[in-house]
C-alpha cells in the first residue's frame, strides 16, 4: 500500500481505489490507519447521529487496495461519554480504539472525584460489535495512557497514575 516515496511528482499521483462514504453532515473525523507491516489500509471516518451515538464507518484495503471489508461500527457509548484518544489497526485487520470512558458527561471530575475510565475497544475484522476492555489501576486513577501494537500479537498500554483525589502524577502503569 505505501509506495517509496524517493523522487515522487505530484503529476505521478494516481487514485488507487475510491471508496464512497456519505455523510449527512460535515461534522465529524476521518482518518487512514496503516498496520505496520503496511498491508493494510483502514480509511476511518465518524460522525455524531440525532440520537447521541457515535458511528463510525470504516473500510479495510488489503493487497493492490482491494476492498477487504466495509462496515458501519456503532461505538458501546453515547458520544457525550466517550472520547476515542488513540486508534490503531493489526497486521489481522483488527481495529483497536483506546477511550476516556465517561460515567456522567465529558467532564474529568465530577464533586472533586475521577468521572472516567479507560477503554480499549477491539474491533473483529468479521464483527460489527466490540470487544471492550477496561483498563483500571485498584484505586489509583489512570490520567494518561498510551498503547501500542506489537508484532508478537500483543496489546501493551502504559499510563501515568494519580491518587484519585489529586492530580499530580504519583507513578505509572503497564498492561500487557
Amino acid at each position: 500500500i505505501i509506495q517509496d516515496s524517493t523522487n515522487f511528482r505530484l503529476d505521478q499521483f494516481a487514485a488507487l481505489q475510491t471508496i464512497k462514504m456519505p455523510m449527512r453532515n460535515q461534522s465529524g473525523d476521518f482518518e487512514v490507519l496503516v498496520d505496520d507491516e503496511e498491508t493494510h489500509c483502514l480509511v476511518y471516518a465518524t460522525h455524531p447521529t440525532i440520537a447521541g451515538k457515535t458511528i463510525v464507518k470504516t473500510t479495510l484495503l488489503g493487497e493492490g487496495q482491494q476492498v477487504m471489508w466495509e462496515k458501519k461500527l456503532k461505538l458501546p457509548y453515547p458520544a457525550d461519554q466517550i472520547d476515542i484518544r488513540d486508534k490503531q489497526i493489526d497486521r489481522s485487520g483488527n481495529l483497536f480504539i483506546l477511550a476516556r470512558h465517561y460515567q456522567k458527561g465529558r467532564l474529568s471530575r465530577r464533586k472533586g472525584m475521577p468521572n472516567y475510565h479507560y477503554v480499549l475497544l477491539q474491533y473483529a475484522p468479521k464483527s460489527t460489535t466490540a470487544t471492550v476492555y477496561t483498563l483500571k489501576a485498584d484505586d489509583q486513577l489512570i490520567t494518561d495512557l498510551q498503547f501500542r501494537l506489537l508484532k508478537q500479537r500483543k496489546v501493551v498500554a502504559v499510563g501515568l497514575l494519580s491518587n484519585a483525589k489529586r492530580m499530580e502524577t504519583d507513578g505509572t502503569c503497564y498492561f500487557q
